[in-house]
């Protein structure tokens, strides 16, 4: 069993101990050197092959985890408080957790490949040197928080990436792109036609012809998503989650997460905590 620590750096292959990979344990990151690896998230199957990266949050669950015979990986698991302090944006902390649940594996071209893999060499010497230096776990601390950034200049890139081609898609596509980008702050539909160039009628017809969902379903339901990943986040009181979203007050914001969860934001968090504190699968 691999001693219980805020940070965890190691080689990952076969013989990888699966309780890593619960549910609720630690911020998961990896990179992938050779091999294969398949597994599910929420019923949904995702393959890890070369220089794909993988980014879990606490709250994913990875069932049905398998490798090949020559799968060889590199792994960073952090604790949620390490993960916390090493974000340097709550807002783009909380694009890129929306990015990690739909996009768990992004897949990085050749130089942006060798740049993490040296980063994550940097970290694994850092996190193996065991000269007794008095500060070693700060200064594995401080390496983590220099790598994570990296992390998050990777995420910013592959936005980025989605934006240019928001300006390529048809309205129904930059629609939902557009949605998922700007609804903590703008949740009317007009916002999202002027943004298109077109009425909001229009905008309307096109949601109802593509389906399954109304425009005013579309900006909710993904609401409802970044919502969830501030109240995961026990960092973040609810009087601030209310300003993140541009609420008046936390009264206003208790009211919209009761008719989107059926629940207030405090039972809602508490539910949620209680339910990753019991145990779940690999």
């Amino acid at each position: 069993m691999v001693r219980k620590r805020k940070i965890i750096i190691l080689q990952l292959n076969r013989q990888t101990d699966m309780t890593l990979f619960s549910k609720g344990a630690y911020f998961i990151h990896i990179l992938c050197d050779k091999g294969m690896a398949s597994f599910k998230i929420n019923n949904i199957s995702y393959e890890l092959g070369k220089d794909d990266v993988l980014t879990c949050l606490p709250s994913i669950r990875i069932e049905d985890l398998k490798f090949s015979e020559d799968f060889n990986a590199i792994g960073l698991f952090m604790s949620w408080d390490i993960f916390n302090k090493s974000s340097p944006d709550i807002s783009l902390g909380v694009k890129a957790s929306i990015l990690c649940k739909h996009n768990p594996v992004i897949h990085l071209d050749s130089d942006r490949a060798k740049v993490y893999s040296s980063n994550f060499d940097i970290l694994e010497e850092k996190y193996n040197n065991n000269d007794g230096y008095a500060f070693q776990d700060k200064l594995i601390e401080a390496q983590v928080h220099v790598f994570t950034l990296e992390m998050w200049k990777l995420f910013t890139l592959h936005i980025q990436d989605r934006k240019i081609y928001k300006k390529k898609g048809a309205h129904f596509e930059q629609f939902k792109l557009l949605a998922q980008e700007h609804c903590m702050e703008h949740r009317k539909l007009k916002f999202y036609a002027d943004k298109l160039s077109v009425s909001t009628i229009h905008l309307s017809m096109v949601c109802a012809e593509n389906g399954p969902k109304f425009a005013k379903e579309w900006i909710e339901y993904y609401t409802a998503k970044h919502l969830a990943v501030f109240l995961e986040n026990p960092n973040i009181d609810i009087k601030e989650i209310a300003a993140h979203f541009k609420f008046c007050n936390a009264a206003h914001l208790t009211t919209f997460v009761k008719r989107l969860f059926g629940t207030t934001p405090l039972k809602y968090r508490k539910q949620l905590y209680a339910n990753v504190q019991s145990p779940g699968k690999c």
